[in-house]
């Protein structure tokens, strides 16, 4: 047994450079910090970079949080959210984002949604227009009349109706409902489809002509 103890290693997790510069890291303690422990030597570039991301980020105002979104962006994101719907007159747009914005904030949001082609009442008006003449057929009363409540102008609604064609229309909106009526001779049958199509809002003029061409289609 040998006297005086056992002699104390020498450390092998650094080695220090003979002439004089910074300590050099020896494989095996590289090896140990790349596992993450809290004593591991943190690499002299690391905290220069991170004070110039520090120093970028407060230029960029995003330093240690997240930045907050300006009203105009909050109501420019609401007003992108309503539209992804369905295509919207100018008057239904200010009148939802008068709910929780400032008058400034909503004509800056709507002159924004103009420059980005999202606004757009006379292609709007067309739309609801085709919408109707596809899914609902409708006459030019009763889309009118619609069109007015979500706030489209006048002019642009009868711009809009120039191109419907309403004894087409009238027609389809009365093809099924004349299926119902297959069993009625003439008379009743155009006494309960010619008060369906002015209800449908077409006129008497239109609802009497569609009513004799379903009523001779149906005969043949």
């Amino acid at each position: 047994m040998r006297k005086g103890g056992p002699k104390a290693r020498p450390s092998r997790a650094r080695v220090t450079d003979t002439r004089g510069a910074s300590p050099i890291r020896h494989p095996e303690a590289a090896a140990e910090g790349s596992q993450g422990g809290a004593g591991s030597p943190r690499p002299a570039s690391v905290p220069l970079l991170a004070e110039e991301v520090d120093k970028r980020a407060e230029r960029r105002g995003l330093s240690g949080e997240v930045p907050r979104r300006s009203k105009n962006e909050k109501a420019l994101a609401a007003a992108l959210r309503f539209l992804a719907y369905r295509p919207r007159a100018e008057a239904e747009i200010r009148k939802r984002l008068a709910r929780a914005f400032p008058a400034p904030v909503v004509d800056a949001t709507l002159n924004r949604l103009r420059t980005l082609g999202h606004l757009d009442d006379a292609a709007f008006a067309r739309w609801w227009r085709d919408q109707r003449d596809r899914n609902k057929p409708k006459g030019a009363v009763a889309i009118r009349r619609e069109l007015r409540r979500l706030g489209v102008a006048p002019g642009t609604i009868e711009e809009a109706l120039a191109g419907l064609d309403e004894d087409a229309a009238a027609i389809a909106a009365g093809e099924r409902q004349a299926s119902k009526l297959h069993d009625l001779a003439q008379r009743p049958f155009l006494e309960r489809l010619i008060p369906y199509l002015r209800r449908r809002g077409f006129a008497l003029s239109v609802a009497r002509r569609a009513a004799y061409a379903l009523w001779e289609t149906r005969a043949k």
